[in-house]
C-alpha cells in the first residue's frame, strides 16, 4: 500500500494542529476554526486524497451497532438479500442497519462506502458494482482488515463471499429449456460486467455446449442497463422479441423483471407465451407478481444467504474468526406455467 501523510504530517505542512485537522476532518461541532481554514483543510486532504487510518480508527472508535449494506439497484438487493431477515436478525441483536445504492456507478459506490465509514458502522454487506473490484476504498478497507461480507465474488481478493451459484443457475434454467425440447433458446439481459449476469450467461453457454447445441450469438442480447425506465426496457424487450421470434423458441432472461417485460412485450405483438414462445427468469422476485402467467424460474435462497452472510459479518466484527470463507448455495428450479413442452413437435 502506498505511503500516507499522518495527521500530524498534515497539520505540519498546513501549520495547524493536529486537533484542529481532527476536528474539521470530522466535521466536529466544537471546532472553532474559520471558514477559510476549513476549506484550506478539506481541500488540501481531497488533493492528496486522505482518508483516516483505519486500524488507528478501530483501536479508538467504540462500537456503533449499525451495519452498512452497499447494492448496484433496489431491484438487485431484494432478488439477492432478504432484508426482512437481515433487519430481524439485526434488530435481536441490538443493530441497525443503513442502506446505500451505487446505480451501477463505481464513484458513488466508493462514495456509499465512505459515507457508511464516516458514520462508524461497524462492518458491511455489500454487491459490488463490477467484477474486478473496482473500487479503490473498498481494496484499503480489505486491505485494513475492516469488516466485510460480499454478497458476489470479486476476483483476486480476499474476502468473505456469501453467493448463489449463479453459473449452475444459468445451466439449470438452460438444461430444463432443452429437456422440454427446446433448441433455440435465446439470451437476453443486463450487461455482462456484473458478476451475477456474466455467471448467468456461462451458465447458459455451458448448457448448450452439453447437450450439443451451437451458441448463436445472433439471439442474444446483453446489453440491458438495469438503470434504465421500465418504459426503455420494455421497449427494448418489444424490438428483441419482435425481431428475433420467428429464430427462436425460447428465451432465457438473467432475471425476473426482465421476464415480466419480454411476457408484455409479446403480449403487444401477439405472440403467445408460452404456445409460441417459452420464457424462464431467474431470483424468484417480486415482479413474478407482474406476469400475467405463472414464470417458469430459478430461485434464490435469500433467507439463507442473509442468515449466512450476517453471521459471518459479525463473527468478524466479534473478533471470532479471521480467516476469509466463500460459501455458494445451490439454486433451485420452479416451475411454472411460462414454458410449454416440445419433446413431441419438431
Amino acid at each position: 500500500m502506498q505511503n500516507r501523510l499522518t495527521l500530524k504530517e498534515i497539520a505540519k505542512k498546513l501549520y495547524l494542529s493536529p486537533s484542529t485537522i481532527s476536528a474539521i476532518i470530522n466535521n466536529n461541532p466544537s471546532c472553532f476554526a474559520s471558514k477559510k481554514t476549513k476549506q484550506k483543510v478539506l481541500e488540501f486532504i481531497q488533493k492528496i486524497g486522505y482518508t483516516p487510518n483505519l486500524i488507528a480508527r478501530s483501536l479508538k472508535k467504540q462500537k456503533t451497532n449499525t451495519i452498512g449494506f452497499v447494492a448496484p439497484f433496489p431491484t438487485i438487493d431484494t432478488s439477492i438479500l432478504d432484508i426482512e431477515t437481515i433487519d430481524k436478525i439485526l434488530w435481536e441483536k441490538g443493530y441497525r442497519l443503513l442502506i446505500g445504492y451505487s446505480y451501477g456507478d463505481n464513484e458513488k459506490e466508493e462514495t456509499n462506502l465512505k459515507e457508511l465509514y464516516s458514520r462508524q458502522v461497524d462492518g458491511i454487506i455489500i454487491i459490488p458494482t463490477g467484477l474486478n473490484g473496482e473500487n479503490n476504498f473498498l481494496k484499503r478497507l480489505l486491505n485494513e482488515s475492516f469488516p466485510i461480507v460480499s454478497l458476489t465474488k470479486i476476483k483476486g481478493f480476499n474476502i468473505d463471499v456469501v453467493s448463489t451459484d449463479y453459473k449452475k443457475g444459468g445451466y439449470i434454467a438452460t438444461e430444463y429449456l432443452i429437456k422440454t425440447g427446446h433448441k433455440n433458446i435465446g439470451f437476453y439481459g443486463g450487461v455482462v460486467k456484473y458478476f451475477t449476469i456474466r455467471e448467468r450467461f456461462i451458465g447458459y453457454q455451458k448448457a448448450l455446449k452439453k447437450y450439443g447445441l451451437t451458441f448463436n450469438k445472433n439471439i442474444i442480447s446483453v446489453s440491458i442497463n438495469q438503470n434504465d425506465s421500465k418504459e426503455k426496457i420494455l421497449t427494448d424487450c418489444i424490438k428483441f422479441i419482435s425481431g428475433k421470434h420467428q429464430n427462436i423458441d425460447s428465451i432465457f432472461a438473467s432475471n425476473d423483471r426482465i421476464a415480466s417485460l419480454l411476457i408484455k412485450a409479446a403480449k403487444e405483438k401477439n405472440i403467445k407465451i408460452p404456445e409460441d414462445i417459452s420464457i424462464i427468469g431467474f431470483d424468484d422476485s417480486e415482479f413474478i407478481g407482474y406476469c400475467s402467467l405463472g414464470l417458469t424460474t430459478i430461485r434464490q435462497p435469500t433467507e439463507k444467504i442473509s442468515t449466512i452472510a450476517l453471521n459471518l459479518l459479525l463473527d468478524k466484527i466479534e473478533g471470532k474468526r479471521k480467516q476469509s470463507k466463500t460459501v455458494l448455495l445451490k439454486p433451485e428450479l420452479i416451475i411454472r406455467n411460462s414454458i410449454s413442452s416440445r419433446t413431441t413437435k419438431d
